[in-house]
């Protein structure tokens, strides 16, 4: 990495920086405040339903081989895949609009980035609906 791009890189991130310090803050205070405690309840339904008071090594192998504790820890992790998408989709986003010297906001940011999600769950929706129509 050389002078230029060290410089390039510094006018990408100064340029919008707003944009992008926002949006981050918000994002993670949303985070912190929805998923983390969604996750919560989410394993305390886990471990009513499968009948477990409390997680112990005596149970801990039993319980991470039960089939709905499977299949919610792979919810889980198409969840978090999808957060992990919506936060880089508008770093993108912001980076893109900073090496065309457009100033954006963190409103436009959103707006942007749930319009791309609502065209990806379209998508995948049609997806399914043409595999099911085959």
């Amino acid at each position: 990495m050389n002078f230029q791009d060290v410089k390039k890189w510094l006018h990408l991130l100064g340029y919008n920086w707003k944009a992008l310090l926002g949006f981050e803050l918000l994002y993670k205070m949303i985070t912190v405040s929805l998923a983390l405690p969604g996750f919560r309840l989410l394993l305390n339904a886990i471990l009513k339903i499968t009948g477990y008071p409390y997680l112990t090594k005596q149970n801990l192998p039993q319980f991470f081989t039960s089939p709905l504790t499977i299949i919610c820890i792979l919810l889980i992790l198409i969840l978090m895949t999808f957060y992990t998408l919506i936060d880089m989709g508008a770093v993108i986003f912001i980076l893109d609009q900073s090496s065309q010297n457009q100033k954006k906001h963190v409103v436009c940011s959103y707006h942007r980035i749930f319009l791309w999600l609502w065209s990806l769950y379209l998508c995948f929706h049609f997806c399914i609906w043409a595999l099911d129509h085959l």
